[in-house]
């Protein structure tokens, strides 16, 4: 059963990480669908069963070419198939009664963003013990705010954590060298100058600012200093022209 529930847990959160991100940057039900295989390796040693590959495809809308920096997108709701070989099925099907269930989560990447998933496979029962079985979960993906400008690679998770029977065991997988896990690119727009909220770039300018008000209380306490604290505030004054100068290359990204 252990098994069982963590290979169906495990191809689910891809799943959910998949059409939870696209439904979040606002595609419509529309849009045409985009499919794509990942095989993961799950760590079962601990349960007496080595390494297992389990291959999830899946069927998404296409997500928008581009949004708004600044966006907020919200937490969706998210659904997930996943096929389960015919090993396992038999599995369950002759040790447990054909019943599995459990939760997962992992981390979909929009550019540096990392964007929680979380997916729950209810009780669910498996009658074939010779053929590969599908799994039905759902469950959300986390809100996140689009705010880095430029083009943000988006993908699935490179490692996912299945947890069930009550949480007593917890499973590791990751997608197997080579795998392909983009699901894309969306560019994130900057703000035009006739309107609109720019969240990064707001950011940028207030520290900023409040980096250049610590120089000038600094460069105030110099002309007075003498000695020993002279050279501390010297040395506090060169570290903070350098981020000074790194934070005017944030705002001129965000413009």
């Amino acid at each position: 059963m252990f098994v069982a529930k963590k290979f169906a847990a495990f191809g689910a959160a891809a799943a959910i990480s998949v059409t939870g991100l696209v439904a979040a940057t606002g595609v419509s039900a529309n849009a045409a669908n985009v499919t794509k295989s990942v095989t993961y390796n799950c760590d079962l040693s601990g349960l007496g069963q080595g390494t297992q590959p389990v291959t999830a495809a899946y069927s998404i809308p296409a997500f928008p070419a581009s949004l708004p920096a600044g966006t907020v997108v919200a937490k969706q709701s998210i659904t997930a198939k996943m096929t389960l070989p015919t090993p396992v099925s038999a599995l369950i099907v002759a040790g447990f009664e054909g019943k599995i269930d459990g939760s997962v989560s992992g981390d979909v990447t929009f550019g540096s963003t990392k964007v929680a998933s979380s997916l729950t496979i209810p009780s669910q029962t498996i009658t074939d013990a010779t053929a590969p079985a599908t799994v039905n979960a759902s469950g959300t993906l986390a809100g996140f705010t689009a705010g880095t400008a430029g083009a943000q690679a988006v993908k699935l998770p490179s490692a996912v954590t299945a947890k069930f029977q009550n949480d007593a065991v917890t499973v590791q997988c990751t997608a197997a060298p080579g795998s392909d896990l983009s699901l894309g690119s969306v560019t994130v727009t900057k703000s035009s100058t006739g309107g609109g909220t720019n969240a990064a770039l707001q950011k940028a300018e207030a520290k900023l600012k409040q980096d250049q008000a610590k120089l000038n209380g600094l460069k105030k306490g110099l002309k007075k200093a003498k000695g020993h604290k002279k050279a501390a505030l010297q040395k506090k004054i060169a570290k903070l022209n350098k981020t000074i100068k790194a934070d005017k290359a944030a705002v001129a990204a965000a413009k």
